[in-house]
């Protein structure tokens, strides 16, 4: 939700940077250069220290779920694909499916709840 097309493109010049590999404007090349080291710090944290591991199997790890919604389901658009108002009902029915599914899978998968 906080990197939508409507933000600023200057986290879009990082994320090249990044990714694709693109230079570094040279007025921030040493910001830039920075935000690589810290990145590379974070991937080699992440990846080298086994936290990962640790984590995808502790038994005290929380579980959690994560649900992506189109936004064109619960939401309208003017010609100009501007936000124009939520489609009436429609969060209520995708939450409504949502809920059942998991009563279901706790209830019947999972046996833990009544």
């Amino acid at each position: 939700l906080t990197d939508t097309n409507l933000r600023s493109v200057e986290s879009e010049a990082l994320r090249s940077h990044l990714h694709m590999f693109r230079q570094a404007p040279r007025s921030r090349q040493g910001i830039f250069k920075a935000a690589v080291e810290a990145y590379e710090a974070i991937h080699e944290f992440v990846y080298g220290s086994g936290v990962i591991e640790r984590y995808r199997f502790s038994a005290q790890r929380p579980s959690s779920l994560a649900l992506e919604v189109r936004k064109d389901l619960v939401w309208k658009f003017d010609k100009e694909g501007w936000p124009d108002g939520p489609v009436d009902g429609q969060v209520d029915h995708i939450a409504e499916r949502v809920g059942a599914a998991l009563q279901t899978y706790y209830a019947e998968d999972r046996g833990v709840w009544d």
